[in-house]
């Protein structure tokens, strides 16, 4: 037996607010056939990320506690992805490197979840 994929969930307050971030400002693939704006009353909404799926609860109130969990994307190009999010007025802080070989930033999704995006694995 082995694991054969991976899913995370987050529970969201709004899921019209946060499908619309997650597949208009991150361009994540949405798993099923509706487009964003049909999402809002939605109670579950999946996105593909090649080999993992990211799903939105919509169980009124997102998880705060000091365990939040953190999203970490890995992009194809950090720069221009950085700069495409700025441009769309997303908060994002400047790309670090904390130790050599590893870059990252990182923002916060509507309901202040934190998400790191890094330059993709070759």
């Amino acid at each position: 037996m082995k694991v054969q994929g991976m899913q995370a969930i987050l529970y969201v307050k709004n899921m019209g607010v946060s499908a619309r971030f997650y597949a208009e400002t991150l361009g994540l693939s949405l798993v099923t056939g509706l487009n964003s704006a049909e999402l809002a009353h939605e109670f579950w909404v999946e996105f593909d990320l090649g080999g993992s799926h990211l799903a939105l609860h919509a169980d009124g109130e997102p998880q705060t506690h000091p365990s939040q969990a953190a999203l970490s994307f890995y992009v194809d190009d950090l720069v221009a992805y950085r700069d495409s999010l700025i441009a769309k007025g997303v908060e994002v802080a400047p790309i670090i490197e904390p130790h050599p070989g590893v870059m990252f930033c990182s923002l916060r999704d509507p309901d202040g979840t934190p998400i790191f995006l890094t330059p993709a694995r070759d």
